[in-house]
């Protein structure tokens, strides 16, 4: 990811790697990946978090959801994206808001998106270009 942050330099791209903040007590949250970039002349943050399980039905589990939108409020982003292995066409990437919460400023918004990522190329070797197709489709996508 970081050869990305190279090529996207002209956007600001900014990718850190398993950045931790404490949660309670000695406890602490990691997401797998934290993104900075310039958007429309502001700064953006999109955090990802990479899944080694295929979703039932297509949903994401309701800790994972939880999971994001926590990180969402603790690491300021306004979106997050739960990335899944690939595991047919039957998988189709989403992209939802949270409810509003009343503890949270008014016009406070975030969201939390699926994207569904192959793995392996046609050679069954894993694809050198992964970084590349997650920084397009998955970070600067909703730009």
């Amino acid at each position: 990811m970081r050869r990305e942050s190279l090529r996207y330099a002209s956007r600001g791209l900014n990718i850190t790697g398993q950045a931790s903040r404490r949660f309670w007590s000695s406890k602490t949250i990691r997401p797998d990946i934290v993104a900075d970039f310039a958007n429309a002349g502001a700064q953006a943050r999109v955090i990802l978090d990479t899944k080694w399980k295929v979703p039932r039905d297509g949903q994401p589990a309701d800790d994972d959801l939880k999971q994001m939108y926590t990180y969402n409020l603790h690491f300021g982003g306004h979106r997050s994206v739960l990335v899944y292995p690939s595991a047919g066409p039957h998988q189709v990437p989403t992209d939802q808001p949270y409810a509003h919460s009343a503890s949270l400023p008014e016009g406070h918004t975030h969201n939390c998106a699926t994207f569904y990522i192959n793995l392996f190329d046609a050679q069954n070797r894993l694809r050198k270009d992964i970084g590349n197709e997650l920084v397009q489709k998955a970070i600067l996508s909703h730009d």
